[in-house]
């Protein structure tokens, strides 16, 4: 704008102005992290599972799971941690098997038979991370990792007789009397 006298002129300019977004990534705002099972005479599989809430800046993302492993801290140990025990490599593996996950939540499952040999005060935990990302962003600052920790608690089982030998003769199946 220029005045010259009683004149007054003026000017127009287009002003380009250029917003560039960035992405946001996601951020897990609440979510249950603690599985636990416990081994019984009845069921056939043990399971727990488990919900994720994600929240994200960038309105329009979805979310899915980038990876989930297994970070190998299996622990064996009795009630006060005082004893630790080692499991064998194939338990391991199986322990390790039974777990999956969404960006909605994770799922956890084991058969009750491989784990009948624990004791009442005795527990097995491990743990896995689970990376989730948005559909937007192609770096580590576009996901969020968070750490789900498993435990299975031992019981006391009933003792169950199998065979009773009377006077040298073997009885299959027999039960004591209430």
């Amino acid at each position: 704008t220029t005045a010259s006298g009683s004149e007054l002129s003026t000017t127009s300019q287009n002003v380009t102005i250029t917003l560039t977004g960035t992405n946001d990534g996601p951020v897990l705002i609440t979510g249950d992290l603690q599985g636990t099972v416990t081994e019984d005479d009845v069921s056939t599989t043990l399971t727990d599972s488990g919900s994720f809430t994600i929240t994200d800046k960038d309105q329009n993302d979805t979310h899915s799971v980038d990876s989930v492993s297994f970070n190998n801290d299996v622990v064996w140990h009795n009630w006060n941690n005082s004893d630790t025990f080692i499991l064998a490599d194939s338990l391991k593996t199986q322990l390790a098997a039974g777990f999956n996950a969404t960006a909605s939540g994770w799922g956890y499952q084991i058969a009750n038979d491989a784990v009948q040999f624990l004791k009442g005060d005795e527990t097995i935990t491990f743990s896995y991370d689970v990376t989730l990302k948005d559909n937007s962003g192609v770096g580590a600052s576009d996901s969020t990792t968070e750490t789900v920790t498993i435990t299975i608690n031992g019981t006391d089982d009933t003792a169950v007789v199998k065979h009773l030998v009377v006077d040298s003769e073997v009885i299959t199946g027999w039960t004591p009397p209430d």
